[in-house]
């Protein structure tokens, strides 16, 4: 599958993977990602839809499963770019503002504490699935070594397999919690009053400091509007 741009037109016509095994080297840390050029207004609004049409449940439950896959990435890196203070500058002004405002309201919805909890569940259980049945699979491997008279060993590897097991479901569950905040973080950020604030003359810069603290799926994070990151 193709890079995508923020200047695509269209959704990801792939999803992420949810077992493949996480490659922290392709996971590029915000700071070191670049951000896209600015968008016009038009491009800004095909954008936004893009985005939205995207953060579905069924693909945010696969991105938290696997953060680090590059279809993860695609759908990560869209969605920082689209929303980048100039682009939401842009989204906020304009024909199409009073549809963008809607939009990144329904984007805010989605990315609530609460409609995130049932995939941040689903994405711990799957994963602890997946680790179960590799340590069963190990277990029935010693198990067979023990018939063939190498005891010894098969209880050593064992031992070791649940050791490394466990920082790896350790790791893993580490990784869904970081998306999972990153994403409500950007939730709480899209409210009402905050995008209202945007589209006044004073625009990005006289946002909320915080999130709108009468919706319930803000968060507590400081992070102004301005400095959106994932």
């Amino acid at each position: 599958m193709s890079i995508i741009s923020p200047q695509h037109t269209s959704p990801l016509s792939q999803l992420p993977q949810p077992d493949r095994a996480p490659q922290p080297s392709s996971y590029p840390a915000s700071a070191s990602t670049p951000l896209a050029p600015s968008l016009d207004a038009t491009q800004a609004h095909s954008s936004l839809n893009d985005v939205n049409a995207l953060l579905t449940p069924t693909n945010l439950n696969r991105i938290m499963r696997n953060p680090h896959s590059k279809e993860s990435r695609e759908i990560i890196d869209l969605t920082r770019s689209t929303l980048s203070p100039a682009n939401l500058r842009s989204m906020l002004q304009g024909a199409n503002a009073q549809a963008n405002a809607q939009v990144l309201e329904t984007i805010g919805h989605k990315l609530g504490k609460d409609q995130l909890a049932p995939s941040l569940s689903s994405a711990k259980n799957a994963v602890t699935k997946h680790q179960i049945n590799l340590l069963e699979l190990q277990a029935l491997n010693n198990l067979t070594r023990l018939i063939d008279a190498d005891g010894s060993d098969g209880v050593l590897n064992t031992l070791l397999a649940n050791d490394i097991a466990l920082d790896n479901l350790q790791q893993k569950f580490s990784n869904i919690d970081s998306t999972a905040k990153s994403f409500s973080d950007l939730g709480g950020l899209l409210t009402k009053n905050n995008l209202d604030a945007l589209r006044s003359p004073s625009g990005i810069g006289h946002a909320s400091r915080g999130p709108d603290t009468a919706n319930p799926n803000a968060g507590n994070s400081s992070t102004q509007v301005a400095k959106i990151s994932f």
